[in-house]
């Protein structure tokens, strides 16, 4: 049967020669001669292309625009993202393309997703927003006040300035259009120019300079403008050396220091000064002198303003003087002739033989309401049993008969006020000024154990000095505590007055105020001044010599005999003062090589005697003894040493290397006392006498000193 069909579909052919024989093998709709591939239906012109290595549509490209690949984007700029708008499918990644397709510039390799933002007006990281978080744009700070200075706590990043921002960000107020780096700073307690310095350089301040050497001049390399002074600076330049006290402008030459002390002066300028300085002043370069006898010079002291004419006046002893040996003061009033120290003179003379008035002087202030000063003056024997006895004094007295008050030492052979009187503050708290009396042989503690007595000055008329608001007594017999005493001021900084006396095996005791009634003072003293070598002292005396505001101590030991035999020695100890001192710790020693020169007798600390404007310290020589009741001379080389500007030195000062010598004969410098400034000029004047001889010299600086 089938090959009849054949036969039959062969003539059937052979018979139309017309036509064409129509083959499909694959049976896909498109004939052998249209399909690149008849034998399989899914390849053929209408074939959809997939990804499997054949030429699905018969195109002649495998795997063209296949249905089932991929979608590639170009990437002309070569940034790794691709254009979305350049689209190619593809099953393997075409050259130059890329599967991402979020360039939104595919022709910057710079601008493209991730790509930094920075301030070009480009939105270089294709998120349709221009120059937001760029990488470089600037912070900007609100200015409030609108100073051009920007808040530092709040900032804002953009490519170009915001509305009320500034690039700054150094305003310390941003309230306060006053206060910015670029301000002024004045004083007010606010710091304007933010550098978080309150008022420093302020407009309105004022200049200060270093003073380190404290002279009142500042180094003017040292130049800062302050609103307070602050601690050691001045306000005064051109210091020419701030590293020492005595150099300044306009400073007085001070004599021997081998200094030019003004600084605009020249070494010739300095000389002229000076002239012939280095030689010893003598008793014919004082400004007056006085002359008598009875040991006139005995004791010396200021006596204050006892004729209200403004000037200091004087007070002169002269134990031995007056009728019988009675005693007699020269109270001088100032000012005097030139060359006559006596020109003007009151003589108050003892009252009984060998009274021995004079013993002891000293200002007592003003007591009797009458605006002058009044004076205080010791009898050593008294009344002839040797118990001593203290005088109150009006200024204007003319015999003992005018005593405001009299004190008379408790026991016969006291001698009270023989070698030991002082004016002191109120040592008692009372309100009233108060003296202090020694007694070195008085036995209230102990066989002449010695004691001192406090007294009021407000206690006026006659009293025994059993009634002395204190008594201060020592206990070891024939300890002869005492001798000297000594009330400056205040030693601990209480505001009460207190008192230092010469001590039994101790140099010293000091007693700090108030007390009152008995005090056993050897074994209770508050403080004690001690010598590893210990010595009998000379005298004391106290003053704040280096400005610190507390006490400094001079004290001396005439016997000492360190360096000569009875050569002598001082000491300056100075303050603060909290526990017990020994003159190994001072700061200042003078000592003579010189055997029984005793100096140190007497000695004062004065205010500024050379004129280099700090204390100095004045030191007599010899010493004297009670001999047949008699004033006698014992040691001594006739002259008395200037240690200048002790406030500001420290070691071991020879006696021979003084830098003022006071040069006389036998016993001149065995008493000495500085009496204030007399002429006015800005200098301490002195008193030295000679009781041996009955003579006393005033030296004034219109000398060569």
């Amino acid at each position: 049967m089938t090959l009849c069909l054949l036969l039959l579909t062969l003539a059937c052919g052979d018979k139309d020669e017309g036509t064409r024989l129509q083959i499909d093998d694959d049976a896909d709709g498109w004939l052998a001669e249209d399909d690149c591939n008849d034998t399989d239906a899914s390849i053929h012109p209408d074939a959809i292309e997939t990804c499997n290595g054949v030429d699905d549509d018969c195109d002649g490209i495998v795997d063209d625009n296949p249905a089932d690949g991929e979608l590639w984007y170009l990437d002309g700029d070569g940034d790794g993202f691709g254009d979305p708008a350049a689209i190619d499918q593809e099953c393997v990644q075409p050259a130059g393309y890329v599967a991402d397709d979020t360039d939104c510039d595919d022709d910057d390799p710079a601008v493209h997703p991730g790509a930094d933002e920075v301030c070009n007006d480009i939105d270089d990281d294709c998120d349709t927003e221009v120059d937001e978080d760029a990488i470089d744009a600037a912070l900007w700070h609100p200015d409030r006040d609108d100073d051009g200075y920007g808040d530092p706590a709040e900032s804002v990043a953009a490519c170009t300035r915001p509305e009320g921002y500034v690039d700054d960000d150094t305003d310390c107020d941003d309230g306060d259009d006053g206060i910015h780096p670029g301000a002024d700073e004045v004083c007010d307690d606010v710091d304007q120019d933010c550098d978080t310095v309150v008022d420093d350089d302020a407009i309105d301040g004022t200049t200060w300079y270093t003073d380190a050497d404290g002279d009142g001049f500042g180094d003017p390399a040292t130049a800062e403008i302050r609103c307070d002074e602050g601690e050691g600076l001045v306000d005064v330049a051109d210091d020419c050396d701030d590293g020492d006290a005595t150099v300044y402008p306009d400073a007085p030459e001070r004599c021997g220091d081998g200094r030019v002390n003004a600084c605009a002066a020249t070494p010739d300028d300095a000389a002229l000064v000076c002239g012939g300085w280095g030689a010893p002043v003598e008793p014919a370069d004082a400004t007056s002198s006085g002359s008598g006898d009875g040991a006139l010079g005995s004791t010396l002291a200021p006596a204050g303003d006892i004729d209200g004419d403004g000037d200091i006046d004087l007070l002169i002893g002269a134990v031995d003087g007056g009728t019988d040996g009675a005693g007699a003061v020269a109270v001088v009033r100032m000012p005097v002739p030139a060359g006559d120290l006596l020109a003007r003179v009151t003589w108050i003379e003892g009252d009984a033989p060998q009274a021995g008035l004079g013993s002891e002087v000293a200002p007592a202030g003003e007591v009797d309401g009458d605006g002058l000063d009044d004076l205080l003056v010791a009898a050593r024997r008294g009344d002839g049993d040797d118990e001593g006895i203290i005088y109150l004094l009006p200024g204007i007295a003319t015999s003992l008969d005018d005593a405001l008050a009299t004190w008379t030492g408790e026991s016969p052979g006291d001698l009270a006020g023989a070698e030991a009187l002082a004016v002191g503050g109120d040592i008692t708290a009372d309100g009233f000024p108060d003296y202090v009396v020694g007694a070195r042989y008085g036995s209230l503690g102990g066989t002449l154990a010695g004691q001192a007595y406090v007294i009021s000055s407000a206690a006026l008329g006659p009293h025994s000095l059993d009634e002395a608001e204190a008594r201060l007594y020592a206990t070891s017999a024939y300890g002869f505590a005492a001798a000297r005493v000594l009330s400056p001021g205040d030693f601990d900084g209480d505001g009460i007055g207190d008192v230092v006396l010469e001590g039994t095996g101790d140099l010293a005791w000091i007693a700090l105020g108030p007390f009152h009634g008995d005090l056993d003072v050897q074994a209770d003293a508050d403080l004690r001044i001690t010598a590893a070598d210990g010595g009998d002292p000379g005298d004391f005396a106290a003053a704040d010599v280096d400005g610190d505001g507390s006490l400094d101590l001079a004290l001396s030991v005439p016997a000492d005999s360190t360096l000569a035999t009875y050569g002598g020695a001082a000491w300056l100890l100075t303050g603060p003062w909290s526990a017990d001192r020994d003159v190994a710790d001072a700061s200042l020693v003078v000592q003579s090589d010189t055997a029984s020169e005793l100096l140190g007798g007497e000695l004062a600390l004065v205010d500024d005697i050379d004129g280099d404007e700090q204390p100095d310290l004045v030191l007599g020589t010899g010493s004297s003894i009670i001999e047949d009741d008699h004033l006698a001379l014992l040691g001594g080389t006739g002259r008395a040493l200037l240690i200048s500007g002790v406030g500001s030195r420290s070691g071991t000062i020879l006696a021979d290397d003084a830098d003022l010598v006071f040069e006389g004969t036998g016993g001149f410098g065995m008493d000495l006392a500085a009496v204030g400034d007399l002429d006015l000029d800005g200098r301490s004047d002195l008193l030295i006498a000679d009781p041996d001889a009955g003579e006393v010299w005033l030296f004034q600086s219109d000398i060569r000193y």
